[in-house]
């Protein structure tokens, strides 16, 4: 194989670079979006902090709190397109398996400290099967379910059917503490209501992370002047960095004077959500902003989103070293097939594909995602929209127990849950070196939520406007977004219209 001449010219460059990330620069990324800090962490010996480095906290509910053997019911989806979703929250009995036997503790603890006991209720793969039981229980008022985890894309819009109590206005939860994601909460609260929340309790709000994953063995034989670790660390892990790496990159293993499936390349990726969503909120872009009163406006189609769409498609269909391939779940698989047998450097995935991965023979790292330029101020991601958004339903007849309950299964799932698949699981016994480490804690500590993305069902669909040109190989995203721009914002006007509605109403 040719070694990677571009990756030569890189270290000239990087080397020429004095510019660091963390300068301050006007951006379209928003003040309360927190972003992972591009610095080294510092262990400290702090009795405050538990054994990964990590606040010691525990949830404001009263030790002596008794709820009398309440029984609480959670409403789960099960299993949609192959993927499973029931693990999140049952846990018959310890098996031996780590999230497994940390789900089972997390749910124990929280029945004995608060005295109530769960059913678990599932069988509800389909989106539209699982909002119909939803809604059937709701017009029919009798308080079946308590609380819900469902799909975050498809299930978004139901509080404004009033299928959710606002979360602020119940006793017990406090959004405060750390195993709620803070960047939701922020983003989604509007005219101060709040119907669902993602935390530490949404196993698949960690899992589904967006990621890059590359072979080691490949990046030492293709580019082994650059270590792609400092790179981000020093801020320079941007979107032309990574395409001057990947110029080079490509191999014509099969010897047929064509590009095919079977040939190397640098980047193998596709038009689907993974990894296109997690590309936008990556580079920094947003599809609303909160104006001077705190509403969701639509920002889409900026200069930010302009450039970065184009960097992308440049990216897609005009480097040599990057298979851009059209939008499919077959095309997603042909990607990580490419990565397990040696025929592509780079993977952008979510987390949960380590599952797949630690079966690699290569060992392989974990990257971030790649910033815009370097006065992005942090690397940026998501969680695929298939994560699960909490509530509890608005026909609960113990609200707030079900609150207690559910601020216990975040405290006990910070305590155990996260630990043991982050900690434990992935960057332990996944993870092939001590950088790899290092990176999962800057990845999940970028970790964003943005109002237009979470919302998108109820706004055109807008959040899937890249997969769609990208599959048909659209270079005109300005004029694309500009003819949806009036639509898009009179449904955000409405939406936000019907959240002050129901919060008037309360």
């Amino acid at each position: 194989m040719k070694k990677c001449i571009s990756c030569l010219l890189l270290c000239s460059l990087i080397l020429s670079t004095l510019t660091a990330c963390g300068q301050s620069a006007d951006t379209d990324v928003t003040d309360e979006t927190t972003a992972a800090p591009i610095t080294e962490a510092v262990e400290t010996a702090d009795p405050t902090k538990d054994e990964y480095g990590r606040d010691i906290v525990k949830s404001s509910i009263p030790d002596d709190t008794d709820f009398g053997g309440a029984e609480l019911t959670i409403l789960l989806r099960d299993r949609l397109d192959g993927i499973e979703y029931e693990y999140e929250f049952i846990a018959e009995a310890e098996n031996g398996d780590l999230i497994n036997d940390a789900i089972f503790k997390r749910n124990r603890e929280t029945e004995e400290d608060l005295g109530i006991t769960f059913e678990h209720i599932s069988g509800f793969g389909n989106p539209g099967e699982y909002q119909n039981v939803l809604n059937k229980s709701i017009r029919a008022r009798d308080g079946a379910y308590d609380i819900a985890a469902y799909y975050a894309y498809f299930g978004s819009a139901w509080a404004i059917n009033g299928f959710f109590y606002n979360l602020l206005d119940l006793d017990y939860l406090d959004f405060e503490k750390p195993w709620w994601n803070r960047s939701f909460v922020d983003e989604m609260t509007i005219s101060d209501t709040l119907y669902a929340a993602v935390g530490d309790v949404s196993l698949t709000s960690i899992n589904r992370v967006y990621a890059m994953f590359f072979n080691k063995v490949l990046a030492a034989e293709y580019c082994p002047d650059v270590n792609f670790y400092d790179l981000v660390r020093e801020g320079k892990w941007t979107i032309d960095t990574f395409a001057e790496l990947n110029k080079g990159l490509y191999n014509d293993i099969n010897g047929n004077s064509e590009r095919d499936d079977d040939d190397f390349y640098g980047w193998a990726t596709s038009a689907s959500a993974i990894p296109v969503d997690g590309l936008q909120v990556a580079l920094g872009l947003n599809i609303t902003e909160s104006d001077s009163d705190g509403m969701p406006t639509f920002v889409y189609g900026n200069e930010r989103s302009a450039t970065a769409y184009e960097k992308i498609y440049d990216l897609y269909f005009h480097n040599p070293g990057v298979q851009g391939n059209p939008y499919g779940g077959e095309y997603v698989e042909l990607c990580s097939r490419k990565m397990m047998n040696g025929s592509t450097l780079f993977l952008v995935q979510i987390f949960k594909e380590t599952d797949l991965l630690r079966d690699m023979e290569d060992d392989y790292g974990v990257l971030p995602i790649f910033m815009l330029d370097e006065s992005q101020n942090g690397y940026y991601t998501t969680s695929h929209d298939a994560f699960s958004l909490i509530s509890i339903v608005s026909t609960c007849e113990a609200p707030e127990i079900a609150a207690a309950a559910l601020e216990k299964l975040s405290e006990t799932s910070y305590k155990y849950v996260t630990p043991t698949y982050f900690e434990v699981a992935l960057k332990t016994k996944y993870a092939r070196g001590d950088e790899d480490s290092e990176m999962y804690d800057i990845i999940i500590e970028g970790r964003t939520y943005n109002f237009g993305m979470v919302m998108s069902s109820s706004c055109g669909n807008i959040a899937q406007l890249w997969r769609t040109m990208l599959d048909g190989q659209q270079n005109n995203f300005v004029s694309s977004v500009e003819r949806q721009t009036k639509s898009i914002t009179k449904q955000i006007e409405k939406l936000v219209e019907k959240f002050e509605k129901l919060a008037a109403e309360a």
